[in-house]
């Protein structure tokens, strides 16, 4: 992939990967630090992708690690620290059911729902085989539906 191609990659991505980040971190600064690390690693990522859909999934990869390092480094946001208008309704709701899964059931969920990916793609961008994906998509749909209450 050339780097004309990765710009326009990132671009047309940007704002599928902008939603997942804050699904996945729940705090909009937090989520646009990634996104400018995730920008300024492209086409490192991009370089190494045979076509776009390759591309777009080495992004969602690289999201979901940078992700990944950011909660290990300052933990999950907790409630006290969350915009007053984040505790209202529905989102409070998906946000406090997302806080209770597993990060790698998160992950899934999230890949899932917000990327709209499907099973395989999921597989791919955690690293993992087709079978896990299904299974930590399964439990996380369980849990958040109230079926597999924890």
């Amino acid at each position: 992939m050339n780097r004309e191609q990765a710009t326009e990659l990132l671009e047309a991505t940007l704002p599928i990967l902008a939603r997942t980040s804050m699904a996945l971190l729940g705090d909009a600064r937090a989520s646009k630090q990634i996104l400018e690390t995730l920008a300024e690693r492209a086409g490192t990522e991009l370089g190494k992708a045979s076509d776009a859909d390759d591309g777009r999934l080495a992004l969602f990869s690289a999201l979901r690690k940078l992700c990944a390092e950011h909660q290990t480094l300052t933990g999950p946001l907790r409630r006290d620290e969350a915009p007053e208008t984040a505790r209202m309704g529905k989102a409070a709701d998906a946000r406090q059911r997302l806080e209770r899964l597993r990060p790698t059931e998160r992950d899934a969920l999230v890949l899932k729902l917000v990327a709209r990916l499907d099973v395989d793609d999921i597989a791919k961008v955690c690293g993992i085989d087709e079978a896990t994906a299904r299974d930590r998509l399964t439990k996380a749909l369980a849990a958040t539906s109230g079926e597999g209450e924890r």
